[in-house]
Order: structure tokens, then sequence, then C-alpha cells
């Protein structure tokens, strides 16, 4: 910057004068020619909007002059035909076609005089759903209707009502405000000269309801943004507002606003027209803009004189500066140079150091004037006839320019570049640059093994695999040799893994990754691809036998156990095969292959190897199809539920129900829950079909409850392979808000077996279930661990005796024996008990006699949908007993045994004769193979038995096999 002390008079206006005159000039200029264009915007803009207002009010005249003029058509019509046939009135209101040729009328209607009270309108047009609850209604009935008409009956003039919100006109327009027009038909066609004769002669009413929105919309018809109100009366007041096409703002000042009284057979009205506040924005800012342009063109003009100006000025003080600067400049660039981490030289054609930075001094141990005069080769440590430096400088002498990398011993790598400097055309020297990128290449090195290789075992990764995959069946073709791809799952590694830490599982992985390697040959690739998965690839193989063995010895390294800080540790691995050469397969298909074989190892009993086949395939495939299928089937509501009652075993009433799901397929075939629910749980669409079941129990159990079956409850099975507390606790919320259903009256079961594989966190979401109130069952117990202490720490409400119990106890006294321990230790502890899977008679009688309180099976009653089940609790509404005949359980309601108190005196006993227990201890069947020879006892034939299905009890050959049951399908 020029100091202003420094310059002339002539050279201070020409820097500062001659820019602000310019500045000034073109400023003024263009803010009067913004001023002028602005003033005539705004006179075209009030133009076009007191335009549009003078449209708006003649078009809203002319839309009441139409009214009134089909009104006093209509009333020619009835003076000459007052009877007017309905066919009649119905071609005359075709002809007339109120919707479309007059927008705003709902209907005109013909009231005739009945009495003075009594005016009912007899006819409207158009007649349709909309305006048929018109006829009939008397006219006269609202004080209103009354005055208007009134008053058009004294004047023969049409006469509009107040506004008012009329019961004639359709329930769609019955909230808005409306006006009656109302023109008063006399005999003989003409008006009446003297108001006596008018009140005589008065025939009857044509009316038209005018629904003031809908004419006001026909009638407006404006560019957006603009706001129309019209009031009633003479003079804005907003509670005489009729329509308003946008809500008032009295603190919005409209750009330009417009008021108009309008009468109509001296009804006033008033009409209000404001623009909107920003409609001249877009215009006004565009010349605002266009203003705002001329003054920065103004300014950089005056600027660039400006600046015009003091270049002159400053080229006196350049060439002082210059030299200072050049001396300054050769010492920061000198500081730069010996601080940057690079070697450079300067070499001449003589192939000596002209230049050397600090850092090529410190290379080669000596200083930087010592270098200067020095023969490159002989300071850069790599001197003698494999020196890569001569070759590259003679190159770059004439003219070519060099990169490459040179290799330091012991382990130093340089990336040297020789720049050739050329002056005229001729090189008169080279400069060198070399950076030290030792560290930068063991990165690279490092990075390159961190992308092929696992971190934590050091075997090849996926990607890896991939690429050697690939290779190996290149060769396979070549070589007419097998390969085989073997992926391994570790079994039970889960649980190490959870209940040790990750620390002990990697450790454990380690060490199994180091015995894949030692199973295989060095040739063969052994790759982690995550987790516990691990992947073999067998090369050079010559039938599916050799890889049977590696397999086999691959299960015996992994089955040994592992020794991790002290902790003696076992696992085992399943293996899936896929072979190569197949036809068109990819690399992907056999990864998809060995993956699937693995999947029917796992299933299998784990532990083993399976190979892959084409009847995989088909499975794996229909299980993916199954599994979209099941999917869209809970979020289209194709599911159904069934309901299997549970009866007291005290007098058979029904008083709770366990919900079961049901899949049937659009073609009528049905998918087993014992299919469809592992799969569930699988793939996690258990969490929506939990969600669906509650939602489905819980809205039929209320719908029963509010028949006046409020005793029964509902049972839902939930499986706990889910682990989302938050999720479960709010299905059960939702599930018990959107039905309305008592938490009480849900029961949520358990299995017992998957109760105690998280005790802790199972504990505290059993604990939010309890408190939202609804009930909580162990189910199947008796075939898990059996643990009677979490009995009482997780407060479960009841009690379900796994069907395998109740049905040995036909043949097993230990059975027996079990069953009356856990009905006494839960009773103990307030649980209810229920017997599920209950076929035979026997088996009731006995659960019956250790005072079981329910009981569940299809001795009783078979799953059956909701409709059965009302159907069913109509018909015990009907009678109080199931067996009215001789032989029923219980003759007399209430008793169990002959002898009050008394069970059965030796385990395994049963009763001989009907009615009785055993009363010879000890005593079972007379004859080795029968039961009960008597009349009414079970098995006539030695060996056979009674298979109960939905319809009773029917003839079985010996040796029956039960194909399935209630608990079967379980949710």
């Amino acid at each position: 910057m020029i100091r202003s002390g420094t310059l002339s008079r002539k050279e201070k206006f020409l820097a500062w004068g001659l820019p602000f005159l310019v500045l000034l000039l073109l400023g003024l200029l263009g803010t009067w020619f913004w001023q002028i264009t602005r003033e005539r915007r705004l006179l075209s803009a009030r133009s076009d909007f007191e335009h549009h207002a003078t449209r708006t009010i003649d078009t809203l005249r002319m839309r009441l002059n139409s009214y009134q003029r089909v009104l006093m058509a209509t009333r020619g019509v009835l003076a000459a035909s007052p009877d007017i046939s309905p066919g009649d009135w119905k071609k005359y209101g075709e002809h007339l076609d109120i919707s479309n040729n007059y927008p705003g009328i709902w209907g005109v209607t013909w009231a005739p005089v009945v009495s003075p009270d009594n005016i009912p309108v007899r006819y409207v047009a158009p007649l349709n759903d909309n305006t048929r609850n018109a006829i009939g209604y008397n006219m006269q009935a609202e004080s209103i209707r009354r005055v208007a008409m009134a008053k058009a009956r004294d004047t023969g003039q049409a006469v509009l009502s107040p506004p008012l919100y009329s019961q004639t006109m359709p329930e769609a327009l019955s909230k808005s405000l409306s006006l009656i027009l109302f023109v008063p038909v006399y005999s003989n066609s003409e008006i009446p000269q003297t108001l006596q004769a008018r009140r005589e002669r008065l025939i009857g009413f044509v009316n038209a309801g005018i629904h003031i929105p809908t004419m006001m919309q026909a009638v407006v018809n404006l560019p957006e943004g603009m706001r129309v109100c019209l009031y009633e009366g003479a003079g804005v007041n907003k509670e005489k507002l009729l329509y308003g096409n946008s809500k008032h703002n009295a603190d919005v000042v409209p750009t330009f606003s417009y008021v108009k009284r309008i009468d109509f057979n001296g009804h006033p009205f008033t009409l209000r027209m404001e623009s909107p506040s920003m409609q001249l924005m877009p215009q006004l800012l565009g010349m605002d803009l266009m203003l705002l342009a001329v003054w920065l063109l103004a300014f950089m003009l005056a600027a660039l004189i400006r600046q015009l100006a003091s270049m002159q000025f400053r080229a006196k003080v350049i060439a002082a500066r210059m030299s200072a600067k050049a001396v300054k400049s050769e010492h920061e660039m000198r500081l730069i140079l010996d601080n940057v981490p690079a070697i450079i030289a300067y070499v001449d054609q003589d192939n000596k150091i002209t230049y050397a930075n600090k850092r090529h001094a410190d290379w080669a141990y000596t200083d930087i004037e010592k270098l200067v005069g020095e023969s490159l080769d002989e300071k850069f440590l790599t001197a003698g006839e494999n020196s890569p430096h001569l070759p590259a400088i003679n190159k770059a002498m004439h003219g070519e320019v060099q990169r490459y990398e040179a290799e330091i011993p012991p382990d130093r790598v340089l990336d040297v570049s020789i720049i050739p400097n050329q002056m005229n055309g001729k090189v008169e020297g080279v400069f060198l640059f070399a950076s030290d990128i030792s560290e930068t290449r063991a990165m690279a090195d490092r990075m390159s093994h961190m992308a092929q290789y696992d971190h934590l075992t050091g075997l090849p990764n996926r990607a890896l695999l991939q690429e050697r995959l690939q290779q190996a069946m290149l060769h396979s073709k070549r070589d007419e040799r097998y390969i085989a791809l073997m992926f391994i799952d570790l079994d039970n590694f889960k649980n190490i893994n959870d209940s040790l830490g990750h620390a002990f599982g990697d450790r454990l992985l380690q060490k199994i990754a180091k015995r894949l390697q030692s199973a295989v040959r060095e040739e063969d690739t052994v790759s982690r691809l995550g987790g516990d998965e691990f992947v073999i690839l067998l090369t050079r193989i010559s039938c599916a036998l050799d890889a049977s063995r590696v397999a086999l010895h691959v299960l015996g390294e992994v089955a040994r156990p592992v020794y991790v800080d002290g902790h003696e540790l076992h696992v085992g691995a399943s293996i899936g095969i896929s072979l190569y050469p197949q036809e068109n397969t990819t690399a992907d298909d056999l990864m998809k292959q060995a993956d699937t074989a693995m999947y029917y190892a796992k299933r299998n009993g784990r532990g083993c190897y399976r190979f892959f086949s084409e009847e995989m395939s088909i499975a794996a495939d229909r299980r993916l199809h199954l599994e979209r299928s099941l999917r869209t089937a809970i979020n289209n509501n194709e599911l159904c539920l069934y309901f299997q009652p549970k009866i007291r075993a005290s007098d058979n009433a029904l008083i709770g129900l366990e919900a079961l799901a049901r899949w049937y397929l659009p073609d009528g075939s049905e998918i087993l829950p014992a299919e469809f629910i592992p799969l569930a749980e699988e793939t996690g669409l258990v969490r929506e079909l939990d969600a669906w079941v509650l939602r489905e129990a819980c809205y039929h159990c209320k719908q029963w409850h509010e028949l006046g079956w409020t005793h029964l409850n509902v049972a839902v099975n939930i499986s706990l392979t889910r682990l989302d507390i938050e999720s479960l606790h709010r299905s059960v919320q939702m599930a018990l808000k959107e039905s309305g259903l008592p938490p009480g009256k849900l029961e949520i079961e358990l299995i017992e077996s998957e109760m105690l594989r998280n005790s802790e966190s199972n504990h505290i979401w059993i604990s939010k279930l309890k408190d939202l109130g609804v009930k909580i069952a162990i189910d199947d117990f008796g075939v898990g661990y059996s643990n009677l202490s979490y009995l009482q720490n997780f407060g479960f409400d009841v009690l379900k005796i796994d069907k395998s119990f109740v049905q040995a106890l036909e043949y097993s006294a230990d059975t027996y024996h079990l069953i009356r321990g856990i009905m006494a230790m839960s009773h103990a502890l307030g649980l209810q008990v229920v017997a599920e899977g209950v076929e035979t008679e026997y088996q009731a009688a006995i659960l019956r006699g250790e005072d079981c309180d329910m009981l569940q099976g299809y001795l009783f009653h078979v799953p059956m949908p909701a409709a059965d089940i009302k159907k069913l609790l109509k018909s015990a509404n009907e009678t109080s007993t199931r067996n009215p005949e001789p032989g029923t359980r219980n003759p007399e309601p209430g008793t169990r045994n002959p002898e009050p108190g008394t069970r059965n005196p030796e385990p395994g006993t049963r009763n001989p004769e009907p009615g009785t227990r055993n009363p010879e201890p000890g005593t079972r069947n007379p004859e080795p193979g029968t039961r009960n020879p008597e009349p009414g006892t079970r098995n006539p034939e030695p060996g056979t038995r009674n298979i109960i299905t939905g319809s009773g009890i029917i003839e079985t050959e010996a040796g029956y096999r039960r194909r399935w049951s209630a608990a079967d399908f379980s949710i």
C-alpha cells in the first residue's frame, strides 16, 4: 500500500478523487432509474388488483341474479301447474341441471302451503341421497326462515334469509353457513297488487338453498395468494364473516386492499379483497438487486481506476524492495530446504554437486561445504559400478526426467527423482530429490498382509481364500484333479465365548487354527471367515475319499481338549464338503454348497461331516422359500389361530385355552408348526410371530369375555430364543391395550429347557412381565434341568407337566411317583398344575386323584378355530355335566374318590372296577399284557391301546404309535 504522504496532489486526485466521482455519478444515475421503474411497477400492480376485484364483484352479482332468475322461472311453472306431478318435476329438474349450471345451489325446492303454520317441502331438484332428507321438512319450523318467507310473501319479490345452518342441507354441507332464497308463488301467475291479496293468494314458495363456500369458490378466480372475504351487512365485521379463502392475520399488512358493498334485493353484503403482502416482492426484489448491481458495478469501476492509478505508484517502491527481498528470500529458501525431510542436490554437467541441503549432508555424514564440489556417487552411499545414480543422471543430462527407487544396505529404501534444468534448450545440470520411504514401504507391506490375512489367527481371510479358490479351480480343470472345499463351524464355541469371555474365545480360536494347519498339507489353504467359521481348501486330491480322510482327521484334532489359562475346554466341529469340478459352478457356488452341507451336519447331530448333494440344495431352496412365505404370511395376516381348551379337573369345566398357530397355504395344504416354528426361531421371525399370536389371542379372549364368559383365560407360548426383553414387553403391553383384555387373563408359557440358558436376564424380564399383571407358566416341566430353586425365584403362577410324563403313566410306576411329587411340591409353592397331552381316561383318573388342577389333551378337546370355541362355550352353558349317562366320571358333582382323602395305596395300581381306585395295593392287570378285563375296561386284547382322536375313542391295531398331539403345535 502506498502512503498518501509520499504522493503529489495530482497523484492523490488520480488515486482517490477520480474513483470517488465515478462511483457517485454511476450510483446516483442507477438510483434515479430504479425509483422511476419501481413506481411504474406499483401502479401497474394496483391496476391489476382493482381489475380482479371489480371482475369478482360483477361475477358475484351475476351469480346471485342467475339464482333469482331460475327461481322466477320455476315460480312461473308452478303458478301455472301448482299440482305438478313428480315425473314432470323430475324432468324439469333434469332440464335445469342445477349442479352444473348453478354452482352453489345444493337444491331447488317447492314447498306448497298446507296451512299457515305448515309449509312442507314437496319436491326437490336434483333428487338424490344427499337432498332427499329435505322432503317433508316444514319451512315454517325455524323463526329465521319465517321472517324471510313473510317478507317474500308480502313483497312478492325474492328474499334472502339471514345466514343459517340448514337442517335440510346435505350432511356434507350442513356444517357451513348457507343462505336460502325464497320466491313466493301466487295463484293465477300474477303478483297481486295489494298486501291482503298477496297473503290470500299465496300457494307456496320456491326456494333455493345456497351453500356460501361453494358459491364463492365458483365465483372467485384470482391469482394465488389473494384473499377474499364476504361479510353480511354493510361494513367489515369479522363476527359476520360468511366466507374467507384464507385466515386473516391483522398483523400482516396487505399490499393492496379493496372493500365494496353489494346489495341484492335490499340485502346488503360487503366484499373485502386483499393482495398478498409479498405480492410484489419478486418484482421489487429483482429491481433492488439491479440497483445493487449498478452500485457494485460503479464500485468495481472506481476500484479499477484506483488500482490502475496505484500500480504506477507501486512500481516506484517495488524496485527498492526487490533487492532486500532477494536477500531475504535466499535466506528463507535455504532455511526451508535445510529443514525439509528430503535429500536435495544440484549436479552440474561434470557430475559435481554445486548445491546440497542439510538433509543431504546429514545423510552423507559430512558438512554442506564439504559436499559442494564432490562427485555425487561418492557422497550418496552407493559408490561403485552398481550405483543406480550415474546412469540416471546421464539420461537426465539428455533431457529425460528420471524416477526410481534405490535400496541402500542394509534396510533403507530411497525414492529418487532427477529433473533436468534446461535453459534455452540446453541442459545446464540436474536437480536431485530423494526421500526415505523405508517406513512407508514397510507400512504398505503390513497393510497388504492385513488385507489378505486374519488378524487374530494369521490365516488367509475370505478375500485371499477366494483368490486361491479361483486359481485352484483353473488348475483342477487343467490337471484333471479334484479340489475339495471344507466349511467348518465349531460346536459349543458360543457357550465358551459367552461364559469365559472373548479373550478366552480368541485364544481358543488361535489354538484351533494351528491344529487345522497341522492337519493338512502345506499346499492346502486353511482360512478363517470370521467368528468360529473356518474353511479348508484341499487341492490335487484324487477322489472324495481323500476329503473324507482329512475331514475325519480334522474332527479328531478339534475334538481333543484345549487348555487355555488352566481351563480345559472342549469343542467340536461340523464340516460341510463340496467337490470340484462340477458343471457351471463358480467359486461362490462352492462356498454356498459347503455352507449348506455344514448346516446339515449341524442339524444331524454335530461332530460330523457331510458332502453336499443336490437334495440339500433343493431343501435349502425350500427353506429359503418357506422363510420368505412365512414373512409374507405374518405381514399379510395369512396365519390363523387355533385354541385347545383346558378343563378344570374337578368338574370338567372349560376355564382356559391355549393359543396355537396354524399356517395353511392358498392351495389348502398345511405347513406343520414343527416345521415353521423352528424356522421362525432360526431366522428371527419369531418376534413378529409372537407379537401376532399375542394380539390375536388377546383379541379373541376379550370377545368371549364380552359374550359373558369372563372366567376364561388364554395362554400363549413364547420362545425364549428371541432374547429381546423390550420388544416382548412392548408386544404384551400393546396386545393388552389394543384388545382391552385384563392382564390377569393372559398367561405366558415358557419352556423349562430354555429358561436356564440365561437365567439372570430371563429373571429380569419375567419380573417386568409380572409387573404388567400377566401370569407366567413353566411349560414342559420335567424334560429340562428340573431345577427346583428357580420355581421360587422366578415367581411362576402355573406349572405344566410335559405330555411325555402323562403318557408314561400307562406303563411306569416311577412316573406316577414323580408326578405325585411334582403335584405336592407345586401346590406347596402355590402353583397351579396343568397336565398336557391327556389322551386316555386312565391318565385323567390318576391325575384327578392327585389333585391336578387342570387337564388338557385330545381326550377332551382337539385344537379348534375361534368360531368352534364359541359353539363349544354355548353348548357348555346348555348342560352342567358332560356325560349324563351311567359310566360318567363323577356321578355326584364334586366327588372324586369313594372314600374321601384316599388315593392309590400302592404306586402303579389301577381300578379293576369302574368308579373305584385300587382296593388291593399292587394290583394292576389280572393277566400279563391286559389291564381291566371287566366291562368298561380299556384294552380287551393284549398289546392294544385306544387312540384318542378329535371325535373320541376308536379301535386301532396293536402296536399303535401316536402320530401327533396338541403339544406338538404349541407356539
